[in-house]
């Protein structure tokens, strides 16, 4: 089981698979800071069942809901729009986009826990 996160913050990222380690101890995790990378990942990677995926991926890369619009072009990977600051903006792009939407890294637990129950 392959678990791609996508975030700009390294820190984040570690926290992620921490937290995701718990729930999903057997589950690889790839990662990258970049969301055309993500992109590129999900196009190249067999086997991938989740991807959690920041908005804001810094100057150097495109959004987060860009890539998912993307992604979705090729692929229905299940996927969770993560972002650290509630908004509801992004909560109505993530209804767009078909996505699961987490606040923080305790709502980026649940909802992998809901995908992990529901995939069983």
């Amino acid at each position: 089981m392959k678990i791609l996160i996508a975030d700009d913050i390294v820190m984040i990222r570690k926290d992620i698979i921490r937290a995701l380690t718990e729930i999903l101890p057997d589950a690889e995790f790839l990662q990258t800071g970049n969301a055309d990378k993500a992109v590129e990942i999900v196009r190249q990677t067999e086997g991938i069942v989740l991807v959690i995926m920041d908005e804001d991926l810094g100057p150097w890369s495109m959004r987060g809901s860009q890539a998912i619009r993307e992604i979705r072009t090729f692929s229905e990977v299940p996927i969770v729009y993560f972002s650290s600051a509630p908004d509801s903006k992004l909560a109505e792009e993530a209804d767009k986009l078909k996505v699961d939407m987490a606040y923080g890294l305790f709502e980026v637990s649940r909802v992998a826990r809901r995908f992990h129950e529901t995939a069983k």
